[in-house]
């Protein structure tokens, strides 16, 4: 799996099975993959970042009444799977969850 991985210029990481599904990592892991199959267009991305780049961090709450979209909440846990935004997996998810630009 690592092989097939660098081969593609990705990066793998194999951990263990205990360590992912404990909580509340699990909870926040199965929030953000129901979030991928949601549409974000260009201009609700530069929506979200605008709001960051201006205030820096910002709370999840924050981030969804700053896009204008159906469902809020998922465009920014759907912009946090593509890797555009970031935020602390370990502590459980709230509307006071902190979000940040991911920095390559």
């Amino acid at each position: 799996m690592k092989r097939l991985a660098s081969w593609s210029g990705r990066s793998c990481f194999l951990i263990p099975e205990a360590a992912v599904q404990k909580q509340p990592r699990l909870d926040c892991a199965r929030a953000i993959d129901d979030a991928t199959g949601v549409e974000v267009t260009m201009e609700q991305r530069m929506e979200i970042l605008v709001h960051l780049i201006e205030r820096g961090n910002s709370t999840l709450f924050e981030c969804a009444s700053a896009i204008s979209h159906a469902s809020p909440f998922s465009a920014i846990l759907h912009l946090v799977a593509v890797g555009v935004l970031k935020m602390d997996s370990a502590v459980p998810l709230s509307p006071e969850s902190t979000i940040e630009i991911a920095h390559p």
